[in-house]
């Protein structure tokens, strides 16, 4: 077996783990970005994938961040926004650590992203962003990268010239705006690897969960997960070319 397949059946057996705490809580949750195209594409992980990426709504993940350590395996960790030790975006991460000789950065984890209902509105939907990408700023606390040198000399500037109690008051106003609870058409993950604007959708595309074959096993996916897809890969059932059939975030 190569590495990718065992990096991926390792992250199957926390997804399964993951479905059965969320069952016993009754609490929904979807399969999202690459996972749903999986599903759909290949009835399991894309072959060249390496990553599990669930979203859930707001309430359904503020219900979940209260149980999951409680209650599953030692094997496992969640962090929360702001709790986890190496971010790379506010988001919820959960980590596979039934070997503690692994570097925590390159064990079986996946993204927990909260499926947020943004301001409706064009100049409020601006504010948000900009909200967003200051809240992201301030928890890695680090300059930006791979968004041009512009964007590295400005949030470096950011981080230097703001005292550290500044910071902290900062963060906190962002992220509770980021977060606040709203009823409106659209969501999205705030902080997909796609982008906010390819992330964001009509509310109605997630709906109530799909259960769809992945692995053997069914999972929920987005019910209207055509639009979805649509949305997020354009041609979806096409295969990339070549070249970029890899995996994307750990060196299997």
């Amino acid at each position: 077996m190569d590495r990718l397949r065992e990096y991926q059946l390792r992250l199957l057996s926390m997804l399964k783990q993951f479905d059965s705490f969320a069952k016993k809580n009754e609490i929904p949750y979807f399969l999202l970005g690459g996972n749903v195209l999986g599903a759909v594409r290949h009835k399991g992980f894309i072959p060249w994938d390496d990553d599990v990426d669930i979203g859930l709504y707001q309430d359904d993940y503020e219900k979940m961040t209260k149980l999951i350590n409680e209650q599953m395996d030692s094997s496992f960790v969640f962090y929360n926004e702001g709790e986890n030790p190496f971010p790379d975006a506010p988001i919820g991460k959960l980590y596979d650590i039934s070997n503690p000789e692994e570097d925590l950065r390159q064990v079986p984890s996946f993204d927990v992203f909260l499926l947020q209902n943004i301001p409706d509105g064009r100049w409020a939907r601006k504010l948000y962003k900009i909200q967003a990408t200051v809240y992201h700023l301030l928890v890695l606390d680090r300059p930006a990268e791979n968004r041009g040198k512009a964007a590295y000399l400005l949030s470096k500037a950011i981080l230097t010239v703001l005292p550290k109690k500044t910071k902290k008051w900062l963060k906190q106003k962002m992220g509770a705006a980021v977060r606040k609870k709203r009823d409106t058409g659209e969501i999205t993950t705030v902080y997909g690897a796609h982008g906010f604007d390819r992330e964001t959708m009509p509310k109605e595309y997630f709906g109530e969960p799909l259960m769809m074959e992945f692995e053997g096993q069914l999972f929920p996916i987005p019910q209207q997960y055509d639009r979805y897809l649509t949305k997020m890969y354009g041609d979806y059932m096409k295969l990339p070319p070549e070249k970029d059939r890899k995996p994307a975030h750990k060196e299997l």
